[in-house]
């Protein structure tokens, strides 16, 4: 099978992006606990969509269907259906008609405006904030509260390789050839997710999914059962179709950019919220022009039709 990549790089860099950290209130955070997966947390997700990434480079977009998936879930306490055609529609609406790729910055504000349709249905977010790359305690965060962020990363063939191994992505001493940037859907922490270990546990196989670091000898049908040796702090993502661990280690060295997505204010409204929506709406007023009842001004439609 074909892995196509379609992340453009560099990352666009845009001083007027609301940062994350400018927006959570540190003194209402609750405790993050040791594990997290936005799947159970939303009732449940079935996603091992392609999205047709194996033919084309609409990554950004696919790494979008995923996200809203378990968004809507969570809202509408259903899956909806986003078809591939739907995917493959707004990518090549976005980059006129060329399997060029995306850039993440600029895919996610058009998710904003225009959103992405499913079922002949448009859905947008309200706001998206940078996280830093670099600080795994937000990056967590982001997954705990705003189920999961999304996410430019570089590739490297060994990055394939494991991939195609059912490996999680980890350093190793040569890394291959550099490929090109892809987007992913970044939905869980310090977990053993993945469904083909759930069938191992089933037959009663020894599961080294982790094979230096987290050893799973498990008993048939009794999950319970699972004992871990050195157990690691280990991410998981959405992408290519299947859920890929990766070690925090080679995140820290492929990352380029990760979105965390508010996709609806009315939730964090409150004394005790951990995020503070006024200084979000704020910011998010000064960046668009938009007045609070999310109307444009008359000005800022002219200047903004100047610039396109």
């Amino acid at each position: 099978m074909e892995l196509k990549l379609g992340l453009n790089l560099p990352a666009i860099q845009d001083k007027r992006d609301i940062k994350l950290k400018s927006i959570l209130v540190p003194a209402k955070l609750p405790p993050l606990p040791e594990s997290f997966w936005v799947d159970t947390d939303v009732g449940g997700v079935v996603d091992e969509r392609m999205f047709s990434n194996d033919q084309y480079g609409d990554c950004v977009i696919a790494d979008q269907a995923h996200f809203i998936f378990r968004l809507e879930k969570f809202e509408q306490g259903k899956q909806i259906d986003i078809t591939d055609k739907e995917v493959i529609d707004e990518y090549f609406r976005q980059s006129g008609g060329r399997d060029t790729g995306l850039y993440m910055h600029s895919a996610t504000k058009e998710w904003r405006t225009h959103g992405l349709i499913a079922g002949e249905k448009p859905y947008t977010i309200h706001a998206f904030v940078k996280a830093n790359t670099a600080d795994m305690t937000e990056l967590k965060y982001c997954i705990y509260l705003l189920r999961g962020f999304s996410a430019g990363v570089m590739i490297f063939q060994k990055d394939i390789d494991q991939f195609n191994a059912g490996m999680p992505w980890s350093l190793t001493e040569s890394n291959g050839n550099y490929l090109g940037g892809h987007a992913i859907y970044v939905n869980a922490y310090d977990s053993i997710l993945p469904s083909q270990e759930i069938v191992m546990m089933k037959e009663n196989r020894v599961v080294e999914y982790f094979p230096s670091e987290w050893d799973c000898i498990v008993v048939p049908d009794q999950v319970e059962s699972l004992t871990y040796k050195d157990r690691g702090d280990y991410g998981c993502c959405m992408t290519w179709g299947k859920t890929q661990a990766f070690t925090w280690d080679w995140w820290k060295a492929r990352a380029q950019e990760a979105y965390a997505i508010v996709d609806e204010k009315n939730k964090w409204m409150g004394a005790n919220s951990p995020l503070d929506v006024e200084a979000m709406e704020k910011q998010l007023q000064e960046v668009t022009g938009e007045t609070p009842n999310n109307s444009v001004c008359p000005l800022c439609k002219i200047v903004r039709k100047m610039l396109a």
